[in-house]
């Protein structure tokens, strides 16, 4: 059993320890509002569990980022190369674009791969 399924099916959690909590603050009084708490801690979790998973969400932004980071430096290197040839303003530009992203080296090597094919196919 995952995390979700426990918020999801599960959902009892909340209401014990509001109770308990509850009770130890105000006698039963306290332990029925501990229940009303939980339960909306419970509803509330599950309603957060029940949507797409997360992960969807981060592999969905990976590729989104990936194809950014393909059509930023391939277009850099297309417009680069439109004057005829690519100055040292526009390589000092990408190294700077480079440095803000924070790129690790190997990205750096893709970036400047996709710099080289944008020129290519212009």
């Amino acid at each position: 059993m995952n995390l979700r399924q426990l918020f999801t099916s599960h959902a009892w959690w909340g209401k014990l320890i509001g109770a308990f909590l509850g009770f130890l603050m105000a006698g039963p009084a306290g332990a029925l509002f501990g229940i009303l708490i939980g339960n909306f801690f419970d509803r509330g979790l599950a309603q957060h569990f029940s949507r797409p998973y997360w992960q969807y969400y981060a592999e969905t932004r990976k590729r989104v980022q990936k194809i950014f980071f393909e059509a930023t430096f391939s277009i850099m290197g297309h417009i680069a190369k439109t004057d005829g040839r690519v100055s040292e303003e526009e390589i000092k530009m990408a190294i700077t674009l480079m440095k803000q992203m924070g790129l690790n080296h190997e990205q750096k090597r893709a970036a400047q791969h996709f710099l080289m094919k944008g020129k290519k196919y212009f």
